[in-house]
């Protein structure tokens, strides 16, 4: 927790250690809604330049649950920021074997468009083969997704399914998550099972159900069990729950998930109080889903034309701009 004011700021020294931390040859993925805060941003290109392989994804305007002018010029900025970061580091964060990726959310099809998300992160995978180059996906997992896009998943259970009132809303999907993975590279090496073709086809049942209304069980670490891991020193299948029982000091297959309501903004990191659950080992794998579809469905610029048509320049006055600035603290 982080208290409000002056009180302890557990959530803050968290992050900061985690991002201090990271190893060479790790992996960092920040995800955040609101970014304006240089601290973070400095923070995960010096993880760079030691070698550690940052992607970091922010919402493009339409796409951004806080889209007041101050925030959009900031968080622009921030992004800038980073995106420069890469280029004026090449050298030394190459050298380092690191990279840094700066991109954007910018989805259209919504949570309750199983089908359409699907297709964004099939056409995800053709569009960004750099991503694909560093998280190899196996092609049964790929040859799967393109069945469950073609049909609907109909079970046993699915006349207990009652639609859920539809929500009318005015605008595009939001990225609300404040969310950090760290692992070590070993973990993505589990990428290339086919295994996790089936892992895949039981998660989207899964939501595909949950969309529809019908009784369901939650997404959790039990559909892990279809992964044959449990010859892996850090996780082992007893009783058919997988349990991880590795001492982290022999074993290189780290992970941690933060996830909570702590934004990459300054206010969240001094001021406000906030909350973060970290979720270490084994069963951190269950958030892999959701940030690998983040990732290949996201936009990478790689231009600086291309970043300002992913994220357009705000248009405001150049006074009010500095006031923006003066009262980063507070937004």
């Amino acid at each position: 927790m982080n208290d409000t004011g002056y009180g302890k700021k557990e959530c803050t020294v968290l992050k900061a250690a985690v991002y201090n931390l990271a190893a060479p040859g790790s992996v960092l993925f920040s995800y955040d809604s609101l970014w304006i805060s240089e601290f973070w941003a400095g923070m995960l290109i010096s993880a760079a330049l030691r070698g550690v392989k940052v992607y970091t994804i922010a919402p493009t305007p339409d796409h951004a649950p806080s889209s007041a002018k101050a925030t959009l010029v900031l968080m622009r900025e921030t992004q800038d920021q980073l995106f420069r970061a890469r280029e004026y580091f090449e050298t030394d964060i190459g050298a380092a074997g690191g990279s840094l990726r700066t991109g954007f959310y910018a989805l259209e099809p919504g949570v309750s468009d199983p089908r359409g998300r699907i297709e964004a992160f099939l056409d995800g995978i053709e569009r960004n083969q750099f991503v694909l180059k560093e998280f190899p996906i196996h092609d049964v997992m790929v040859e799967a997704l393109r069945g469950l896009k073609d049909r609907t998943v109909v079970s046993s259970g699915d006349t207990m399914c009652e639609m859920p009132p539809q929500i009318q809303c005015d605008h595009k999907p939001f990225l609300h998550l404040k969310a950090q993975y760290y692992t070590t590279k070993e973990v993505f090496e589990a990428l290339s099972m086919n295994e996790w073709a089936t892992v895949a086809q039981e998660y989207h049942h899964i939501r595909d159900r949950q969309i529809r209304g019908c009784p369901t069980p939650s997404i959790c670490p039990d559909i892990l069990r279809l992964l044959p891991l449990g010859h892996h020193p850090d996780c082992r299948a007893v009783n058919g729950q997988l349990d991880s029982a590795a001492d982290v000091s022999t074993n290189p297959w780290i992970q941690s998930w933060l996830i909570g309501s702590q934004n990459q903004d300054r206010r969240g990191m001094l001021l406000d109080g906030e909350v973060m659950a970290a979720i270490s080992g084994f069963n951190g794998l269950i958030s892999l889903p959701d940030f690998l579809f983040l990732l290949f469905t996201a936009t990478w610029p790689e231009t600086h034309d291309e970043f300002a048509r992913s994220f357009p320049e705000v248009e405001e006055w150049g006074i009010l701009k500095r006031v923006f600035r003066f009262i980063r603290d507070q937004i």
